[in-house]
């Protein structure tokens, strides 16, 4: 057999040979020694360098109208062309959510605004029942040592309004000035009306816990439960409203509470049903003007962060003079320009 050039490295197959000479520098620990002439030959590989594939803007466009923002927000960022085509998704998006967030706000602020000028005279209504109980009449309803169930069950509900101590108000405040008309006519009342009792059976639903009459006393003769009656009038906003609803519920499953009843019994009880009535009907309209207005501030909130986020991708700061046409109009635009991009693939 013909010997062979020991720099060539031959398979069974033949195939061409890169020599890259290669100089080996000789150590003290190596078991052989290599000549600095002698050369290394490797065979010659294929690149294995990938080939990237680059679509369309147009595909990319099509795939961004089916994901959501929090991934097209991901998307944006892996590099600066997806940047550059998830933000005209995202710049469509938000302008059209800018236009049907400003209409939802100009909406509930009609209602609001509207239920605002129907229902605050009638909270300085209930407002006024809320009138100071002397400390004669408050010691005569808890004087008894067996009271009456009536007496027994105003006395409570008032407690339960209370609750914990939710009222910051402690000094005396003045009584605000209460209409004697309303906008639907005059409305002429010795007390505020209670309500209405419950025709479904007791065992339907069952009933709060009952406070005894020794921890009725105890915390009726208490000096900052006394503070808290005074300056009810300017406390009112302060009851929570799960109270509220445990007190009507204790009156509608009792229909032995009415005027009639308490002030055959006790003019005592009698006035402190007034003021758990008056508070009852404050309350409830009170909270649903809070809930209306909690609506508009979200969506005030919504509307600014989806501003701030448009001009940020936008980088431009966007006038809301701009948004107040039309919303159909805008949809159209909308849908224009998306079939705009569906006839360039297609």
């Amino acid at each position: 057999m013909e010997s062979k050039s020991s720099s060539e490295i031959i398979g069974d197959m033949p195939q061409e040979v890169y020599k890259a000479p290669l100089r080996i520098l000789s150590t003290s620990s190596s078991s052989a020694t290599l000549n600095n002439e002698d050369e290394f030959s490797l065979p010659s590989l294929p690149s294995t360098k990938a080939k990237q594939v680059y679509l369309p803007n147009e595909i990319y466009l099509l795939y961004f109208q089916l994901l959501s923002t929090t991934h097209l927000l991901t998307i944006r960022l892996v590099s600066h062309r997806l940047k550059l085509l998830v933000d005209y998704e995202l710049d469509a998006r938000m302008k059209i959510s800018l236009v049907e967030l400003s209409k939802r706000r100009h909406d509930v602020d009609s209602k609001y605004v509207e239920a605002e000028r129907v229902k605050r005279p009638h909270l300085r209504h209930y407002r006024q029942f809320l009138f100071n109980i002397s400390a004669a009449e408050l010691s005569e309803a808890t004087s008894y040592k067996v009271p009456p169930p009536e007496i027994k069950t105003v006395c409570e509900c008032l407690c339960l309004l209370r609750g914990g101590n939710n009222h910051p108000l402690t000094g005396p405040v003045s009584a605000p000035t209460s209409p004697t008309t309303f906008p639907n006519g005059p409305v002429d009342v010795a007390h505020p009306t209670t309500p209405n009792v419950s025709t479904r059976p007791f065992g339907d639903e069952s009933s709060p816990p009952v406070m005894s009459w020794s921890s009725l006393k105890k915390l009726m003769t208490r000096y900052d439960f006394r503070t808290w009656l005074t300056n009810l009038r300017a406390g009112v906003d302060y009851i929570p409203i799960s109270n509220v609803r445990r007190v009507e519920r204790i009156i509608m499953l009792d229909p032995t509470i009415t005027y009639e009843n308490l002030r055959q019994v006790s003019m005592a009880g009698y006035k402190l049903l007034i003021i758990v009535a008056a508070v009852l009907q404050y309350c409830t309209i009170a909270e649903d003007l809070r809930v209306k207005r909690r609506e508009l501030s979200n969506l005030d909130r919504k509307f600014t962060r989806c501003k701030l986020f448009l001009g940020a991708i936008s980088g431009s700061v966007v006038d809301e003079d701009r948004l107040d046409h039309d919303e159909q109009s805008s949809e159209c635009e909308f849908v224009n320009s998306r079939s705009s991009v569906s006839t360039l693939t297609g």
